[in-house]
């Protein structure tokens, strides 16, 4: 696997992570696409993402996930 720099985003949320869906990260997910990215200077530098849920601080009502979007500068694009 390549390596990449990652952009780094948390969602919390207040329900146990098993419960957790797409439509729960639908809005920060818009934010990465539509906002951030554009105006960044950043674009992605592979299709994959990937997640990680603190199952250390989870409980029924909270959950903390990470997303890493792999990022590379536009201008070596």
């Amino acid at each position: 696997m390549e390596t990449h720099k990652y952009a780094v985003f948390q969602y919390i949320g207040d329900i146990h992570p098993n419960q957790l869906t797409y439509q729960h990260l639908s809005t920060i997910w818009s934010y990465i696409d539509e906002e951030w990215l554009p105006n960044s200077g950043y674009v992605r530098a592979d299709s994959f993402f990937f997640e990680s849920i603190d199952v250390s601080v989870a409980n029924d009502h909270y959950c903390e996930v990470k997303l890493y979007v792999p990022i590379c500068s536009s201008i070596t694009r």
